[in-house]
Order: structure tokens, then sequence, then C-alpha cells
């Protein structure tokens, strides 16, 4: 099992848009039910979600609890 590194960047590096996918992620939304109440597309809900994984230097959107606990972005 793979775990996310301690050297990950800061949750200031996540856009607005990109904290709130990952909020809506985090309470257990897929993809496209994001882009529904977000109104917007399947494909810029994808897109956030790489972009958070790739900031927040994970592989899986699961580490990304870790990673929101860790920087202060949802309490544990």
């Amino acid at each position: 099992m793979e775990a996310p590194q301690r050297d990950s960047p800061s949750p200031a590096t996540l856009t607005e848009r990109e904290r709130e996918v990952l909020l809506l992620l985090l309470d257990g939304l897929t993809t496209r039910e994001i882009a529904k109440r977000l109104g917007i597309s399947f494909k810029t809900v994808a897109t956030h979600r790489e972009h958070i994984l790739k900031k927040a230097n994970v592989r899986r959107t699961i580490h990304l609890l870790k990673y929101a606990i860790r920087n202060g972005i949802i309490n544990a």
C-alpha cells in the first residue's frame, strides 16, 4: 500500500474550485455527482481531481483524506 509523502504542498496551492471538489470527494460523491452539483462537466471534475492528486503528491483518492487532515482542510 502506498502512503502519501510527508512533503506534500500546502493546501494554499489548491484553487478554490479544487478545494470544493476535494471536499465533495471526501464526502463520498462520485465524479458524476460532483459535476451535477457544481453544474460543470464530468471531464472538468475529472481534471480537477487529477490536479488535486498531483498537488497532494498521492496516487489514490483515499490518500486525500490524510492530506486534508494533515493540511487543516478538514478536522479529524
